[in-house]
């Protein structure tokens, strides 16, 4: 997935800087793009400018690439500014500071907030429980791909079908990644014997269902 997000820069003999006030877009996993507009409105040509972020303050799960332009005077160029994303945690969140410098020593910085966002997934899938066989607890994630809200219900069964427990009781879901955990307990609260246990997820007309183990 690649974004774009258009920052202006105006490059004159004294540090001049515009910008929104610290915008900021939402990036995903591999490589995303912030598109920087720089316009040169001085009387001399902008040779060798360096376009990087400030290298001592990016997190571990963020890539850049340095980029060098030249601009002609009353000229505007636009660089596609390369950021390569990593698995971060969920909801990162950093800031940058981009700095601009010629090839004799004139300094510009644009700061970019950016903040990190799963995609939407566009299939609707049920995941294996983690950890599995489990004891005490365990986590079950899910992907709803519709676009539309949907009535979602997933559920906890013995192996002959007697219902466990409600872990989503037909609340409507968008689309999106949805996660739960389940205690080992029934809907009164009460331990359940070890052994397998079946989960079902039921989606608009969408239904699967899974088996997990559980182990004391």
């Amino acid at each position: 997935m690649i974004r774009f997000l258009i920052l202006f820069v105006l490059i004159a003999f004294s540090i001049n800087v515009r910008a929104t006030e610290l915008p900021t877009v939402v990036v995903q996993n591999g490589m995303n793009k912030i598109l920087l507009t720089i316009e040169n409105n001085t009387s001399t040509p902008v040779t060798n400018l360096t376009v990087t972020v400030d290298k001592n303050h990016l997190p571990g799960w963020m890539v850049v690439q340095e980029q060098i332009i030249s601009i002609y005077e009353g000229m505007t160029n636009n660089v596609a500014f390369p950021i390569t994303i990593i698995n971060p945690p969920k909801d990162s969140e950093a800031e940058l500071p981009f700095v601009l410098t010629d090839d004799i020593g004139r300094t510009w910085q644009v700061r970019l907030g950016m903040r990190f966002s799963e995609p939407l997934p566009t299939e609707t899938v049920l995941l294996q429980n983690v950890p599995n066989p489990f004891n005490p607890d365990t986590v079950i994630r899910y992907h709803l791909g519709h676009a539309l809200q949907q009535r979602t219900t997933l559920a906890i069964y013995s192996l002959d079908g007697q219902l466990i427990r409600l872990l989503v009781n037909n609340e409507s879901q968008n689309q999106g990644t949805y996660e739960v955990r389940w205690d080992g307990k029934d809907a009164g609260g009460r331990q359940v014997a070890s052994g397998p246990y079946i989960y079902r997820l039921v989606s608009g007309n969408f239904q699967t269902f899974k088996k997990m183990m559980l182990l004391k």
